[in-house]
């Protein structure tokens, strides 16, 4: 029954989607360019974009709660929401967000983002001659094409982010240590 229903759930949400994108092809496409126009455009768009959003955002945030009722239970607690004036120091927030554990972090994030880039945009540019031609094929040619790549790029991206994260973990382990050294030398 369960399978039914996601069934006729995903052919509304897929009649729901074509009939967005049919709606925008064959109606706005003759509309004059004028910004009273454009402004309708882009509020129709953004309801009928909430519409096809709303249901999977739902499902989402009512699976995010069971998970998190089933993990703990209901909790309820106004400590985090307390006034406290140490949590709004500027010394110690300007420290944190300088020091050298943040510098890493950031240098990470901009590792794995220029990798992850890098990696991408290598694939699509090595098939650049092929995305030319899309339009001489047919659609099933296209989807098949676009299927391949997709794939390859996922793949490609996520071989980037291991060899990232087996970086990041020598770093951590080598950060651990030098921090327990430190601690020991200490005591």
């Amino acid at each position: 029954m369960c399978f039914c229903i996601s069934i006729s759930l995903w052919i509304l949400y897929a009649e729901t989607l074509t009939g967005v994108y049919t709606h925008s092809f064959t109606e706005f496409i003759h509309w004059e360019l004028t910004p009273a126009n454009v402004e309708q455009v882009f509020f129709q768009s953004t309801v009928e974009g909430v519409k096809v959003v709303l249901p999977v955002m739902a499902v989402a945030i009512i699976g995010a709660l069971i998970a998190n009722y089933m993990q703990i239970g209901f909790l309820f607690t106004g400590e985090p929401l307390k006034f406290d004036l140490k949590k709004i120091d500027p010394l110690k927030g300007i420290k944190r967000i300088f020091s050298a554990r943040a510098l890493v972090e950031f240098l990470k994030s901009l590792l794995k983002i220029s990798s992850v880039g890098s990696v991408c945009f290598t694939i699509i540019w090595l098939n650049k001659d092929e995305l030319m031609m899309l339009s001489q094929k047919s659609i099933g040619e296209a989807i098949s094409f676009f299927g391949q790549l997709t794939i390859i790029i996922g793949v490609g991206a996520a071989l980037m982010l291991m060899i990232v994260a087996v970086i990041d973990y020598l770093y951590q382990k080598y950060d651990h240590e030098e921090k327990y050294k430190n601690v020991k030398t200490r005591c």
